[in-house]
């Protein structure tokens, strides 16, 4: 990940189990200087069996921005994929 003014960190997690494959990836980036930081997870789960493929994920964005007081935005979606 890359970020300009601020750090970074990416701390990812796979789990194998009983023909499912799970990813967890939740970066961070932190930035004092313009008081800004902003967070996104994701997990990810495949399913492998009988000849189909199915992907589920969950995706979190939260971002906090401090301009004249402080702004926060939460959001997130789910993810359904079947072949």
């Amino acid at each position: 990940m890359h970020c300009a003014t601020g750090t970074s960190a990416l701390e990812s997690s796979l789990l194998i189990w009983n023909g499912r494959i799970s990813i967890s990836l939740p970066p961070t980036v932190m930035t004092e200087v313009i008081a800004k930081n902003g967070r996104w997870r994701s997990t990810w789960t495949v399913t492998l069996g009988g000849g189909s493929v199915e992907l589920k994920g969950v995706l979190k964005v939260q971002v906090h921005y401090y301009e004249d007081g402080n702004v926060h935005l939460k959001a997130g979606s789910h993810v359904h994929i079947c072949d």
